[in-house]
């Protein structure tokens, strides 16, 4: 019977040394699958904002479209959140053939990875215009 105890002691000790060595490969292939879907998801949330943002700009040019000021300011005020905070450009108001007038609204973020990924540029440069027809 004693030497029964012994043995199921040695096989305890043999898997828990085997569970360790399943972690320590597992270990990194999990850590770099978080990382990764966590530059992805920053990097959504950078796109989404930035959009946001030239709408935002866009929609209060068309109501106001000679306060540059203000459009940048209304531009801004929907992408707080981005660090290093994304460049506006105002273009227009321009007349299109049938006489209406449209301003566009250009917000540009430049979006840096927290990990240098291999075979992938540790920046991107995101951007994104709108149009919209002034309000007469």
């Amino acid at each position: 019977m004693r030497g029964a105890h012994v043995w199921q002691r040695h096989r305890r000790d043999r898997e828990r040394g085997q569970s360790l060595v399943e972690l320590s490969i597992a270990l990194p292939v999990l850590l770099v699958l978080l990382l990764g879907a966590v530059d992805f998801g920053r990097l959504y949330y950078a796109s989404v904002t930035v959009a946001g943002a030239a709408r935002n700009g866009a929609q209060y040019a068309s109501e106001n479209p000679n306060d540059t000021a203000g459009i940048r300011a209304a531009a801004l005020e929907d992408a707080g959140t981005l660090n290093p905070q994304p460049t506006v450009t105002v273009t227009g108001p321009d007349a299109d053939a049938t006489g209406g007038r449209y301003i566009g609204v250009r917000v540009q973020h430049t979006f840096h990875t927290l990990v240098p990924w291999p075979g992938i540029p540790s920046s991107v440069d995101i951007s994104r215009q709108v149009v919209m027809r002034v309000v007469e």
